[in-house]
């Protein structure tokens, strides 16, 4: 039996089936294109009239896998046809990416402690390739240090000068690794403050008492110890059994809660991200109130700054337990209060149980006093202090005047100045003190015997300082003052690209070119021009307000030679003065290349042979 097969075009497939031996005969055929095909079966040269039903079944149920293997990471399109026609779906969108990642993991890429050694490793999955590390703070860039572990791991190691947040870029080959650049929190425990002093809550003993049956708070400010969160733990110093407690929290201000319901020592341990406080833990001790019962209304609250006083001026008053029991060694809690801001209370004991109680104000207003003894208000307590402005303004700090670019911004290795004008203060003491991320810089006063001096300041690094001008202790107008102290410049630094410093054709020439100067320090760009028939105009602008890159651009009108001169502070930059041809066509510009390019090479052979 012979069955062709024809396709649309009537080109003949043909099939020979020699086997007779069953009635019943099953014919497979697997196109090789696309299009109509025709079924014809003949039994010797008869052509067989029954129709046949073909079952393509196996066509509709045949899954085709492709497999490939990508040679680079990024964005594949698969395209796919049967014959010439594409199959409905396609192309499909796929992104590869490396299986082999450079990952970074530890503690110091999340946390670190202010002035302490941080670590964090970085695995490269034994690739080869440019690893780079770079740390900054808000005011500071910190040095880091990367040492090979093994073959494909690296510890990297840092000392954050400032609280706050840090940001850790690590690129790998140029490009960010997964999640770079990362943020790592920066703490300093040692600056968590209790609010009133540590003295306010502990004895001579350095221990803290507290009474059963009700509850003891005890406010912390975090605001000078970096990002984090203050924790407590209360346990038994015999048994180990917690006691509950409570932390509220109102911006970097942390009030703890708790209650001691029977008496005995404790430990309390407090911690600020995780890593506990100075002195830790402190032992407390719990007794019963009739210890102290009416202990509180045994102490007087005298002197004048108990009700009255006067802006920056110190005032003064005193608290008198000597009437207390003899057993009592409590110490106690200050608090001056106002509308706008606290007012920090000193505290020292001048007798037994004589405290004298000192503060300066710096705004007008009332205020209130609440003084506190054995865990009970004083009578009298909470005063109410008058606070008056300050009349006398023969030597008032604010008639003093501070002028100059050396209150806002100075050179590393140069002397930042600024005049400052006391005639209308009348007589009085001029102070000065500026303060880096970690060095003092060094102010000189210079009296010009007129009522006004120069402030001369040399700073001992870079990034933000903060000048304080005080007269007669009073801060002037303006007074502490933000510096931002850039690095020397580097004209070294300033790289310069772009078609405008290339060789070309005038009427293709696209004649602007980019001044990076990010990392060259504080200075000034200049760029000069000169044409075949002189200097030319040149446009500059950044990229945006705050940026480094500076976008240069002229407009050369006639072939010829340009001369470019790019400087940083008066200093050449890297390749300055740029030597620019424009030429009228395209085979000028061609040839001067060719030889160009030709005489670099025999001068590359020259200096091999020699």
């Amino acid at each position: 039996m012979i069955i062709e097969i024809y396709h649309q075009e009537a080109i003949p497939f043909k099939i020979d089936d020699a086997s007779f031996r069953s009635t019943v005969k099953k014919v497979r055929f697997t196109p090789n294109e696309t299009g109509v095909h025709y079924l014809n079966a003949k039994f010797g040269s008869e052509i067989i009239p029954v129709p046949f039903k073909i079952d393509d079944a196996s066509f509709r149920s045949t899954v085709k896998k492709v497999r490939f293997t990508p040679n680079e990471t990024g964005v594949h399109y698969l395209n796919a046809k049967f014959g010439s026609e594409i199959i409905p779906g396609t192309p499909i969108k796929m992104m590869v990416n490396d299986a082999r990642l450079v990952t970074a993991y530890g503690d110091g890429i999340h946390h670190a402690l202010h002035e302490k050694l941080a670590t964090f490793m970085i695995d490269t999955q034994d690739m080869q390739g440019d690893l780079k590390v770079r740390i900054e703070g808000s005011n500071s860039v910190i040095k880091n240090t990367l040492e090979r572990t093994n073959d494909n791991r690296f510890k990297v190691t840092y000392v954050p000068v400032e609280v706050g947040f840090v940001t850790i870029s690590i690129k790998w080959n140029g490009k960010d690794i997964t999640n770079s650049p990362f943020k790592a929190a920066v703490t300093n425990p040692e600056r968590v403050r209790i609010v009133g002093g540590w003295q306010s809550i502990l004895d001579s003993e350095d221990r803290m008492h507290v009474i059963i049956n009700e509850e003891k708070k005890i406010r912390f400010d975090t605001s000078h110890a970096g990002p984090g969160t203050l924790k407590a733990d209360i346990r038994g110093s015999n048994d180990g059994l917690r006691v509950p407690i409570r932390i509220d929290q109102q911006g970097a201000i942390y009030t703890l809660s708790f209650t001691v319901i029977r008496e005995g020592k404790y430990d309390v341990t407090i911690t600020y991200d995780q890593n506990p406080l100075p002195n830790m833990p402190i032992r407390a001790i719990a007794n019963s109130t009739s210890t102290n019962l009416g202990e509180h209304l045994k102490v007087e609250v005298r002197g004048h700054g108990s009700y009255e006083a006067k802006v920056n001026e110190e005032a003064e008053f005193t608290i008198d337990a000597s009437k207390t029991s003899a057993q009592s060694t409590s110490m106690p809690i200050v608090r001056l209060t106002g509308v706008q801001a606290d007012v920090e209370v000193r505290i020292r004991q001048i007798e037994n149980n004589i405290f004298l109680c000192s503060y300066v104000p710096t705004a007008p207003g009332a205020y209130l006093l609440s003084v506190t003894w054995a865990e009970r208000q004083v009578r009298g307590s909470p005063f109410k202090v008058n606070v008056l402005p300050n009349t006398n303004v023969g030597h008032s700090a604010s008639r003093v005047i501070c002028s100059g670019e050396g209150l806002r911004m100075g050179i590393l290795g140069k002397e930042i100045k600024c005049i400052i004008d006391t005639r209308g203060a009348g007589p009085g003491e001029l102070t000065a003190y500026c303060q880096g991320v970690n060095k003092t810089a060094f102010c000189r006063l210079f009296d010009h015997r007129d009522g006004t001096f120069t402030l001369f300041i040399k700073p001992q690094e870079s990034g933000r300082h903060v000048l304080t001008i005080k007269y007669n202790d009073e801060d002037v107008p303006g007074s502490p003052y933000t510096l931002k102290v850039s690095g020397p410049p580097d004209a070294n630094k300033v790289r310069v690209s772009g078609p405008g410093i290339e060789h070309g054709v005038l009427s293709t020439f696209q004649s602007h070119f980019i001044c990076e100067t990010k990392g060259a320090g504080a200075g000034q760009l200049t760029v000069k021009i000169r044409g075949p028939k002189g200097a030319f105009r040149v446009e500059m602008q950044r990229e945006h307000l705050q940026d480094r890159t500076i976008i240069c651009r002229y407009n050369p009108t006639e072939p010829g030679d340009y001369l470019i001169s790019v400087k940083w502070s008066d200093e050449h930059v890297y390749g300055s003065p740029f030597h620019t041809h424009i030429f009228e066509r395209q085979e000028e510009l061609e040839r001067f290349l060719h030889e160009q390019n030709a005489y670099r090479q025999a001068q590359k052979q020259w200096r091999e042979e020699v």
